[in-house]
């Protein structure tokens, strides 16, 4: 399935919090990095998971993994769904 399939779903301040992927008879909650966070749900659960997570964890430090393996300090700056997706 194309990105553009994909719900977006925005918590009652209007904020961006993920996307819902259809899948099967359900939807998977999709964060704004993209990531699956549970498996196929019913609407409002996957609506709920979304709204729980919010965005904080876009705050927290990551670890770039480099082509040759070593380890780079990151943190996210913007985060936009590309004009391609």
């Amino acid at each position: 399935m194309h990105r553009r399939d994909w719900i977006e779903h925005r918590r009652a301040d209007g904020e961006r919090v993920g996307w819902m992927r259809p899948e099967g008879d359900g939807f998977v909650p999709v964060d704004l990095l993209g990531r699956d966070r549970a498996p196929a749900l019913d609407w409002l659960s996957a609506e709920e998971l979304l709204d729980e997570l919010g965005i904080g964890y876009l705050a927290e430090p990551y670890v770039l993994e480099r082509a040759d393996g070593a380890p780079c300090g990151c943190a996210s700056s913007r985060c936009r769904r590309s004009a391609s997706g």
